[in-house]
C-alpha cells in the first residue's frame, strides 16, 4: 500500500508558506498519494488560492495515520511537536521554510535543529538557507532541498485575456519604507499600484497587467522583527527571542519570481532563494537594502529601451521556469527513494 502524506500547518489564511504547503499536498496527490493539509481544529480549504489542497484536523490524522506514512511539519510550536511525536508515522519531515526561528511560550526556535524532537529528516526550500543550515546545524547529517514549483499554465491562459499598462506593482506586506521612498520620487513619471490583500489569481492578474513588479521584501530585519514582536505580544504570547541570520537568507521569496513567470520586470533585492534567479540579467537587481541602489535601478528601469526590457523579461522567465512541479517532484522522488 502506497504512503499516506500528511502536512501539518496551523492556518491556512494567505501567505507564503500556506501556499507552499498546499503545492506540496496538490503534488503528491498528482503522483498517486493520498495526501492532505492537516489543521489543528477547525476545517477550512485555502479559498484564495487557484487549487486548494484537501484539508482533515489533526484527529482524523491520528486515525489515518499508520506507520509507513509521512508527516511533514514547516511552522511548529510546542503543540505541533506533541502531536507529530504521538503519531505512528516513522518518516516525520522538518520542511525549513528559511532561517528565523522564534521562541515564546509556544515556539521552539530552533530547538528541533539544535536536539532530537522526533524529526527523522530535513528539507529545506532554498539553496541559499540550505548552505546555512547545513553549516550552523552540524547534528544534522543531512538536509533535502525540496524547492516551491510555479505554475506557468496558468499564468500563460492569464497573459492570454490581459493588456499590460505601463506601470508599477507594489506588494505592500513587506518593505513599505521603500515603496514609499520609491512613489515620492518618481510618482509624477510612472503610475504606482499598491496592493496588499488579493487571491492568487488577483495576484497573478495583477502582475500581468503591470510592466513593472517592484521587489522590496528584505527578510528579517531590526523593524521587522519589532513588527513580529508587537503583533505576537499583541496576542498575549509574549515573546521572548528570535534566532535568525542576516536577513537575504530568508527563505524563498514567491511574489517576484511569480511576477517574472507573468512577463513583468522586476526591480528590487533578491535574499534567499530569489539569489536562485535573480540577477543583471533577469532582473534591475539593487544592492541589498540600499535606498539609493533601489532608486537607481528604478530609473535604469523606466530608461531601458524596449529590445532591453524584452531579453531581461526572456531570461527571468527562463531562469524562473526550471522551478516547475517536474523540478519540485524529481527532487521529492530523491527524499523517497532513500527513505
Amino acid at each position: 500500500m502506497r504512503r499516506k502524506v500528511f502536512v501539518q500547518i496551523p492556518t491556512n489564511h494567505p501567505s507564503g508558506g500556506i501556499k507552499v504547503a498546499n503545492q506540496l499536498v496538490n503534488l503528491f496527490r498528482e503522483y498517486g498519494y493520498e495526501s492532505y493539509i492537516v489543521l489543528p481544529h477547525d476545517l477550512y480549504q485555502a479559498d484564495w488560492l487557484i487549487h486548494p489542497a484537501p484539508t482533515i484536523n489533526i484527529a482524523r490524522m491520528r486515525e489515518l495515520c499508520e506507520s509507513n506514512d509521512i508527516v511533514i511539519d514547516n511552522w511548529i510550536d510546542k503543540n505541533t511537536i506533541n502531536e507529530t511525536k504521538k503519531l505512528k508515522a516513522k518518516i516525520k519531515v522538518y520542511y525549513s521554510q528559511g532561517c528565523t526561528f522564534y521562541r515564546t511560550k509556544t515556539l521552539i526556535g530552533d530547538e528541533h535543529l539544535k536536539s532530537d524532537l522526533g524529526y527523522t529528516h530535513f528539507w529545506v526550500v532554498s539553496n541559499d538557507s540550505f548552505k546555512y543550515l547545513a553549516n550552523k546545524y552540524p547534528r544534522i547529517k543531512k538536509w533535502y532541498l525540496v524547492n516551491p514549483y510555479f505554475e506557468f499554465d496558468i499564468a500563460k491562459k492569464i497573459l492570454e485575456k490581459i493588456k499590460r499598462e505601463n506601470k508599477i506593482l507594489c506588494l505592500s506586506r513587506k518593505g513599505k519604507m521603500y515603496i514609499t521612498l520609491a512613489k515620492l520620487f518618481f510618482d509624477n513619471r510612472i503610475k504606482f499600484n499598491i496592493v496588499n490583500t488579493f487571491t492568487e489569481r488577483e495576484c497573478y492578474e495583477l502582475m500581468a497587467s503591470h510592466k513593472f513588479f517592484l521587489h522590496t521584501a528584505v527578510g528579517v530585519n531590526k523593524r521587522y522583527f519589532k513588527n513580529i514582536c508587537n503583533y505576537i505580544v499583541g496576542r498575549k504570547q509574549n515573546i521572548m527571542s528570535i534566532v535568525s541570520p542576516v536577513g537575504h537568507k530568508e527563505g524563498f521569496p514567491l511574489p517576484a519570481a511569480e511576477a517574472a513567470m507573468c512577463g513583468a520586470i522586476v526591480i528590487g533585492f533578491a535574499m534567499g532563494g530569489g539569489l536562485e534567479w535573480m540577477s543583471p540579467s533577469t532582473s534591475f537587481l539593487a544592492k541589498d537594502r540600499s535606498y539609493f541602489s533601489l532608486i537607481k535601478k528604478i530609473k535604469e528601469a523606466l530608461s531601458a529601451s524596449d529590445g532591453q526590457l524584452n531579453k531581461i523579461k526572456e531570461n527571468a522567465m527562463k531562469a524562473v521556469s526550471r522551478f516547475n512541479k517536474k523540478h519540485t517532484w524529481q527532487q521529492i522522488e530523491t527524499f523517497l527513494s532513500e527513505i
